[in-house]
């Protein structure tokens, strides 16, 4: 009895490939029809029965990555490796996991395992150059993605990533080359319009710029991106209406990011249109307390509608958020020295040019303020100071108006 007894407990627990076989072509026949949680049980059944296939493992870590389930599906490539070290797939799709885990070093690690074993995976070239992208080393980056252009030259994506790996490391130039080459070989490249847009607006290349988002909105009518930074573009040309305009539509598309609203607020501000200014800041800090921007552009739109409190308020609060903001100690100090506040507004000056000493209109300001405190010789120095700024900075009227000072105190 005993030696049967062993001889059942042996035969329920050997392999049973034809049965593992079927549970195996269940699971990657629910993986085709995408019930990803079906296929794992199927390939959970299949592991049981035959636990030494690396074939079912790669297939269920596919299951588990389509999942999202990124731990569970590397540990699944980790024992496909095991059982078949020369398994450059189950590398590759790893690093996929790895690098959708937030594990970029990782998966770098396992796309150079792969190209061990291939040395012209095209795809793992291109991985291993987007991880490296993510991580900031644009130069590994470009590395990576010349090797994609040598494989594959009429790649548009290879370009794309270069260009984003090129402005990253502050060659906008070397990006618009590579924006212009993805456009080329694909006229609907929206991605590209995208990036080379912004990088011609770094360069206030503003209509070239504008050019550029207004074909990703001809391709794609609903991206509230493309419209927020035509936008941002339209404020730089002095369009401010039609800046409005698309500010407007960006906020219709998604109406829960700041920035449009801002950049409304700034076109409504040039306007004169003090309230609309007013109201859209007042939603850009809603939607983010930590902007700034907002706080002192809806400072500067109080301050125009007589709110000089509210103004130094929101000046308070942008210094509060940005310590080394100048150009807001500046403006606060403008408003003190309206309100005759003179030692805040000189101590506000002093903030705004310890942090940018080359600032001639802080130096202009302070020069007017020590005038009023009766220091000649305090205004004389700040108006002979920002003569030189404004002149070094080709601003011929600052300069004017400092030598105008200057000649009034003499």
């Amino acid at each position: 009895a005993a030696i049967a007894l062993v001889f059942l407990f042996n035969y329920f627990h050997r392999p049973h490939p034809i049965k593992a076989r079927e549970y195996y072509e269940e699971g990657v026949a629910k993986s085709h029809n995408k019930d990803a949680a079906g296929a794992v049980q199927a390939f959970n059944s299949s592991i049981q029965l035959d636990p030494h296939n690396p074939e079912t493992f790669y297939q269920r870590g596919n299951a588990n990555y389509d999942l999202k389930k990124y731990q569970e599906a590397i540990a699944d490539y980790s024992q496909a490796i095991a059982l078949n070290p020369k398994y450059f797939e189950a590398y590759f799709n790893r690093g996929l996991a790895r690098h959708d885990f937030n594990d970029k070093r990782g998966a770098i690690e396992d796309y150079t395992q792969v190209v061990n074993l291939q040395p012209n995976d095209v795809d793992t070239y291109y991985e291993r150059g987007v991880a490296y992208l993510e991580l900031q080393d644009y130069k590994n980056a470009i590395q990576y993605f010349d090797e994609v252009v040598r494989l594959q030259p009429t790649l548009p994506k290879a370009y794309h990533s270069r260009g984003l790996a090129r402005a990253g490391g502050g060659d906008l130039p070397g990006a618009i080359g590579d924006y212009t080459e993805a456009i080329r070989l694909d006229s609907q490249n929206v991605d590209a319009f995208y990036s080379r847009g912004r990088s011609r607006f770094h360069l206030g290349d503003y209509k070239g710029a504008l050019a550029d988002y207004s074909q990703v909105i001809a391709i794609d009518p609903k991206s509230a991106d493309a419209y927020a930074n035509r936008c941002s573009t339209q404020l730089n040309l002095g369009a401010h209406q039609a800046a409005i305009d698309d500010c407007t539509q960006a906020i219709s598309l998604s109406n829960e990011d700041a920035v449009p609203y801002n950049n409304r607020c700034i076109a409504y501000l040039n306007l004169k249109n003090y309230p609309k200014a007013i109201e859209d800041c007042t939603q850009a800090v809603t939607l983010n307390p930590n902007d700034d921007h907002a706080f002192s552009n809806r400072g500067l739109a109080r301050n125009e509608a007589g709110d000089a409190q509210g103004a130094i308020a929101d000046f308070t609060s942008a210094i509060g958020l940005n310590p080394n903001d100048a150009e807001a100690y500046a403006n606060r100090a403008k408003i003190y020295q309206q309100l005759n506040n003179y030692n805040s507004a000189i101590a506000d000056y002093v903030q705004a040019i310890r942090l940018n000493p080359n600032y001639a209109a802080a130096y202009y300001g302070r020069g007017i303020v020590r005038r009023s405190l009766g220091d000649k010789a305090g205004a004389l120095s700040d108006f002979e100071k920002a003569g030189k700024i404004f002149l070094d900075q080709g601003l011929t009227g600052g300069y004017k108006d400092a030598q105008f000072e200057i000649e009034k105190l003499k």
